[in-house]
């Protein structure tokens, strides 16, 4: 091997052992929230898009901007991993019952706060907090591995969420022979197979 270039002045990096947030429910709060129109061919149907943090008063607290940090060191474009997407009505036009659902659980989670009264401005749900209930769930890639993401799959009460039990995990393994090769990774992403993309 010939000398490398810039071998003295490069600093040297190993990846750190991955750190998971486990499924199950957890504390947090929300961080943005914005409301985005998608036209899926139905015409025009605006989303509801919800950043969040684990902050619950246990070592999880700070998961997500930690992991964010990490993506930037190999990706200037990264984006925040903890977040969801929720369509605010119905095919018809109607409130999105999973919609109001996700608006009751941040109610029950900040006593006096009234979304209605809000005027139903999505920016007044930023610093609020919410329980969300995750899960693993499994995908494969091109090259025929299975990596694990946990996402968040419905919300509760934020007090109510160190009591909820972790959901069975999706089976989305594909089969290569008798054989599964698994690594695994952990991150929440946007996910239209949740009740936050119906």
């Amino acid at each position: 091997m010939k000398p490398l270039r810039n071998w003295a002045t490069t600093a040297a990096t190993t990846v750190p052992g991955k750190e998971t947030l486990p499924a199950g429910g957890h504390g947090c709060e929300i961080r943005a929230a914005r409301i985005v129109p998608e036209d899926w061919g139905n015409g025009p149907e605006d989303k509801l898009i919800v950043e969040f943090e684990i902050k619950e008063g246990t070592q999880y607290d700070g998961f997500f901007a930690r992991q964010f940090e990490n993506k930037l060191k190999y990706n200037i474009n990264a984006n925040w991993g903890g977040s969801m997407k929720q369509a605010v009505t119905d095919k018809d036009g109607f409130t999105n019952p999973y919609f109001k659902g996700f608006i009751n659980s941040v109610e029950k989670s900040n006593p006096g706060y009234d979304f209605e009264k809000a005027q139903f401005d999505e920016r007044t749900l930023i610093g609020k907090k919410v329980g969300l209930v995750f899960r693993d769930e499994p995908f494969e890639s091109d090259d025929g591995n299975v990596y694990h993401a946990v996402k968040a799959a419905w919300s509760c009460a934020y007090d109510e969420a160190k009591d909820q039990p972790a959901p069975k995990p999706k089976d989305l393994r594909k089969r290569r022979g008798n054989s599964i090769r698994t690594t695994q990774m952990q991150e929440t992403y946007d996910n239209d197979d949740l009740p936050w993309g119906k």
